[in-house]
């Protein structure tokens, strides 16, 4: 059980460091954009709406990590779930990218913030690209983790008789 807990973790560390990175660039789209406008059509919503995701993730992260300690879900479960917030974080985030572009595209910038609005959202870019592509190589190696469980379970059982 340790040993799923233990492959399973730096998953969600990268989760969170990830949604991190999110927020900064949302906190960049909202302070370099001219404030009159932008506070009067969004009032920051963005900014919360990560940190909402950010703690509703957190608590079902910790709900399902208890429930496979009590043994009420398997490690293969664990793996899925991965794979789907993998999957879906990306492409939500990709969507509100596109969408505050368009949004926002006739709205004048504060110079001092485009240089790093640009670079957060190249590597928000990128990275989404990678917990996207994580995403869809995990279907492909779930398989060898599934067996990896199985094999640490079944040696586990052997060590005990």
């Amino acid at each position: 059980m340790l040993y799923v807990l233990l492959i399973m973790s730096p998953s969600y560390f990268i989760i969170y460091a990830y949604l991190h990175l999110v927020w900064q660039m949302f906190s960049f789209y909202f302070d370099g954009y001219a404030h009159g406008l932008f506070t009067v059509v969004c009032k920051n919503r963005g900014k919360c709406n990560v940190i909402i995701l950010a703690f509703i993730l957190l608590c079902f992260q910790i709900l399902v990590t208890v429930l496979y300690i009590l043994n009420y879900c398997s490690a293969k479960f664990l793996v899925d779930l991965e794979t789907l917030i993998n999957f879906t974080i990306p492409t939500m985030v990709i969507i509100s990218i596109c969408y505050l572009d368009c949004k926002f595209s006739g709205v004048p910038q504060i110079g001092q913030f485009r240089a790093r609005l640009l670079l957060l959202k190249n590597a928000v870019s990128i990275w989404s690209a990678t917990r996207m592509t994580r995403a869809i190589i995990s279907f492909w190696d779930n398989n060898l983790v599934y067996g990896l469980l199985d094999g640490s379970s079944k040696h586990k059982s052997a060590d005990k008789d």
